[in-house]
């Protein structure tokens, strides 16, 4: 901007803060506590037969409880809808049956060693599994208790099926390719 635009720039801001102020003061309003106000006619005072103050009726107002719907006054939702006995009773026939919770599953049978591997014994036809916890290795056939809680109940290709003897829960187990180093 060169220096003829700025001085021209400012020239017309300063006629411009010049004009609103001649407007604002040719068109202010002279302030509200300068008038008088003045009474037409005489003052009479309203009559009152008893002025003593009622007790009786402020002690009924004391023991009133609102019943209305307590919403926001301020808000613009639309207040609940409040249902009907009919909508009630509609509802109450529609409603499933409450059915008692169900008893928690018993928690999973904890197995501490790994199936890593089986064996077919060639004279008796007989299966049996390798098992590793850590570096102990066990070897169990069908009916073998293992970790003395434990019994082999059926021996696969790739799984293990496993029954807990005190509660005869079963349990199966994958084989494991690296089970053992």
């Amino acid at each position: 901007m060169t220096k003829r635009e700025r001085s021209l720039v400012s020239v017309l801001v300063a006629l411009a803060a010049i004009s609103g102020l001649i407007y604002y003061f040719n068109n202010r309003t002279t302030s509200s506590a300068s008038s008088t106000v003045s009474v037409d006619g005489n003052y009479t005072p309203i009559s009152v037969e008893n002025p003593s103050l009622r007790l009786d009726l402020l002690e009924g107002l004391q023991h009133v409880e609102y019943k209305g719907s307590h919403r926001n006054i301020f808000s613009e939702t639309p207040p609940p809808h409040v249902p009907t006995p009919e909508e009630i009773k509609k509802a109450a026939a529609n409603a499933p049956p409450v059915m008692p919770p169900q008893p928690a599953p018993p928690p999973a049978i904890v197995v501490n060693v790994k199936f890593y591997g089986y064996v077919d014994d060639a004279r008796t036809g007989a299966r049996r599994a390798f098992f590793t916890n850590g570096e102990d290795i066990f070897i169990a056939g069908i009916g073998d208790m293992l970790e003395n809680r434990l019994r082999v109940t059926r021996i696969g290709n790739d799984t293990v099926e496993l029954m807990e003897v005190s509660s005869s829960r079963r349990t199966t187990i994958p084989i494991e390719q690296d089970a053992h180093p």
